[in-house]
């Protein structure tokens, strides 16, 4: 990567697959076939704990939370007030370090926003910082329909990401990105499984439906495990790839 070279890219994705990438990646989830510090004493009580702030995103019957403080990252997708999601975040290392949590670097911007003005907070928009590169992580949610009083809604949505990779140092950069996803269709890990369809699509399916993983551009490297078997590689201290 040469100095102010950016990767901006968009995909659709998910999955209890646990896959990792070097690649920008776009989250398009689909049930296809349901259509510090400071010591303060006072009376010898300490302050509770301050937990990290995570935010959340509402489009139609679609709720997502995102933590960008820490390596749980997106914990939560509701279609339809049915969980999808257990984690969903991304690492990344400079050269033959061992890869981090983008979350280990520092947060210089968030920025949260209604785009369709429907009274929904339902973007965001992450800046982070390291040593010689900027990573921005957008997120855009759209929600299907709600249902009547005769059934459901649309249960579906589409959880967009963009990911731009901003080389802000003096010479090449040797720049390694992984996406890990562990997403539980329908609340029931215990019935998915996972297959690559092409060079860029992983597809997560249980017996209620499935969710299409599509990087733009296409990974280096996939992977598809039990749970928590890549995250654990990517958290060892050494490279993964």
């Amino acid at each position: 990567m040469n100095p102010e070279d950016s990767v901006d890219s968009r995909p659709p994705d998910n999955s209890q697959l646990q896959s990792e990438n070097c690649d920008p990646v776009n989250s398009a989830i689909k049930r296809l076939l349901f259509l510090g510090s400071i010591a303060t004493v006072l009376l010898g009580i300490a302050p509770p704990a301050k937990a990290d702030p995570a935010f959340t995103l509402n489009d139609g019957i679609a709720q997502v939370v995102v933590g960008p403080y820490t390596q749980a990252g997106m914990s939560s997708f509701l279609v339809d007030g049915v969980q999808h999601a257990s984690q969903r975040w991304f690492w990344c290392r400079v050269g033959n370090n061992p890869e981090i949590p983008i979350s280990f670097l520092s947060l210089i911007s968030v920025v949260q926003s209604d785009s369709d003005s429907s009274g929904q907070m339902d973007t965001l928009k992450l800046k982070y910082t390291g040593s010689g590169f900027t990573i921005e992580v957008s997120y855009r949610l759209v929600g299907g329909a709600p249902g009547g009083p005769s059934g459901p809604g649309s249960q579906s949505a589409i959880l967009s990401e963009n990911i731009r990779i901003t080389n802000t140092g003096a010479g090449e950069l040797d720049f390694h990105f992984f996406s890990y996803s562990d997403l539980n269709l329908n609340a029931s890990p215990n019935d998915d499984s996972g297959e690559r369809i092409n060079a860029n699509t992983l597809r997560q399916t249980d017996l209620a439906g499935s969710i299409e993983n599509v990087w733009t551009p296409a990974p280096n490297h996939f992977e598809i495990s039990p749970a928590f078997g890549t995250r654990t590689k990517l958290n060892d201290g050494v490279p993964t790839i």
